[in-house]
């Protein structure tokens, strides 16, 4: 058998030159091209926020009193708990005055077995430049979010500025309902509960907001989840797809969840009692 042919020495290392040159090329290329779309996606974030801060959350929520109610389900359709989201106008008297509030209730079961009852409550001014949160792990209160001034406090005591792309907790439908509007991808700055913090600095998370096909959004989370949604003509999700745990939430009228959940109407009238002893934002 005949020895395979071999190029050159000075052949074979030139080649490889410019094998490994265009390699780099396209490195660099993939880079800038990576670069220049999030920065056009970060800047498609900062216009939302322009909008909302512009036009108002009542451009994009109309003034009535919204509320729905979701049956959660495993993509094998095993029922694994349901949830509640309401938002309403604040009214003429208050800080947020002209603004918004609302709570959101996920309350995961196991069978038969209540595992958890998370509660979620919001306030924003009409422009979303200010606003409060506070979320109870049963309860526990476990963190709070203030922001005024352009500067947000997590847990009353940490304090960073606000991104320019930052979306205040109750506002994330209102972004999403944009994005999903302007048609294209946008990037946007949350806080998450569960890693709020970065040391004594205020941690930001990007989230990318991707309209899909039929009048869906995907919503990826650097580092984390991706869920899928779909709004209706409210401004509230018909459906959401938390595609990494496998569970779909969907809207559902309040008879369908308490048929399944008896106790679940009374939990709704407690949260909702509470949401007036909320206590008020620090003073940033």
């Amino acid at each position: 058998m005949d020895e395979p042919y071999q190029l050159p020495r000075d052949t074979r290392f030139g080649l490889l030159g410019a094998v490994m040159l265009a390699t780099l090329l396209v490195a660099a290329a993939f880079a800038w091209w990576l670069t220049q779309t999030r920065g056009q996606t970060s800047i498609r974030g900062r216009q939302i926020i322009e909008t909302i801060r512009q036009k108002g959350l009542g451009a994009v929520w109309g003034d009535q009193r919204v509320e729905a109610f979701y049956l959660m389900r495993t993509t094998s359709g095993r029922p694994v708990g349901w949830r509640y989201v309401m938002r309403q106008p604040v009214g003429a008297d208050g800080k947020f005055a002209g603004g918004y509030e609302g709570l959101e209730l996920i309350v995961p079961y196991d069978g038969d077995r209540l595992i958890a009852l998370d509660r979620e409550f919001w306030r924003l001014a009409a422009d979303a430049a200010a606003g409060q949160y506070e979320a109870y792990a049963g309860q526990i209160l476990d963190t709070t979010i203030d922001l005024a001034a352009g500067k947000v406090a997590v847990n009353r005591r940490h304090v960073s500025p606000a991104p320019a792309n930052y979306v205040p907790e109750g506002a994330t439908s209102a972004a999403m309902s944009l994005a999903l509007a302007g048609d294209q991808p946008a990037v946007v700055q949350i806080i998450v509960n569960s890693r709020a913090l970065r040391g004594s600095a205020v941690r930001f998370s990007a989230m990318r907001l991707a309209p899909q096909p039929g009048s869906r959004l995907k919503a990826e989370l650097e580092g984390g989840s991706m869920q899928l949604y779909s709004f209706g003509d409210d401004g509230l999700p018909d459906i959401i797809e938390d595609v990494g745990n496998n569970v779909t939430s969907m809207r559902v009228s309040d008879k369908e969840v308490t048929n399944a959940y008896p106790q679940a109407r009374r939990l709704v009238a407690e949260a909702i009692e509470k949401m007036q002893y909320v206590e008020g934002p620090a003073d940033l």
